[in-house]
């Protein structure tokens, strides 16, 4: 186990903003990065860096974490973590006009909605930072995943149509599943039938909604 000192160092998080990703991928070979722990800098999370960015390279990165982490970014609420400043990853993105980042960051959980701490969401940063013409893409995307949440959740009722049998009384000495209140929320990742892919694990996770994310570099 690495001690806390070599996690998240201020060495790579300046290889992150140098966008020296050679160096950043050692890093992340090495076992030397917490996708779930904010920098110092900041008290912002690799995905505000990465999401801060409209280069090719940092999308690239963006992608690959996400695919490779996203089991543990599934059982947390880390893509809606908060900076010192009040912002998630989406905030970042959204002043920079980076809408392909915020399009990555939805498909796996995070909420486009969420305020900062003056109340604006992404859409009035879009705007706000002169990427007015990109608030209609977000709205695609908004849109898309509502509709997927819709199409997702039909297809999990269907699939599970004893559940609430299983809420009621037991037999005597038994425990009921509602001493797991988690419990369904494991069945994607551990049941072979019904099996869902990554983005219908993501809109199946109930995400808390709450502001917890990051500045300006």
């Amino acid at each position: 186990m690495k001690n806390s000192a070599e996690l998240n160092s201020e060495e790579l998080r300046k290889a992150i903003y140098a966008g020296n990703f050679t160096k950043v991928n050692a890093f992340i070979d090495a076992g030397r990065l917490d996708v779930t722990q904010p920098f110092a800098y900041a008290n912002a999370t690799i995905w505000h860096f990465l999401a801060g960015s409209n280069k090719w390279e940092y999308l690239a990165m963006l992608e690959k974490l996400l695919k490779r982490y996203h089991e543990i970014i599934f059982n947390s609420d880390i893509l809606n973590g908060t900076a010192a400043n009040g912002l998630t990853p989406i905030h970042w993105a959204a002043i920079v006009g980076n809408i392909r980042g915020i399009e990555l960051l939805v498909s796996y959980g995070a909420v486009p909605t969420l305020t900062e701490r003056r109340g604006y969401t992404a859409k009035d940063l879009l705007e706000q930072n002169g990427y007015g013409n990109l608030t209609g893409y977000l709205q695609t995307i908004l849109d898309k995943q509502h509709e997927l949440q819709r199409e997702v959740r039909a297809k999990h009722q269907e699939k599970r149509p004893v559940e609430n049998n299983l809420l009621e009384e037991p037999p005597s000495g038994r425990k009921t599943f509602e001493a797991y209140p988690n419990f369904y929320s494991w069945l994607p990742f551990f049941c072979k039938k019904p099996q869902y892919s990554i983005e219908e694990r993501s809109l199946l996770s109930d995400k808390n909604t709450h502001n917890t994310g990051p500045t300006s570099h």
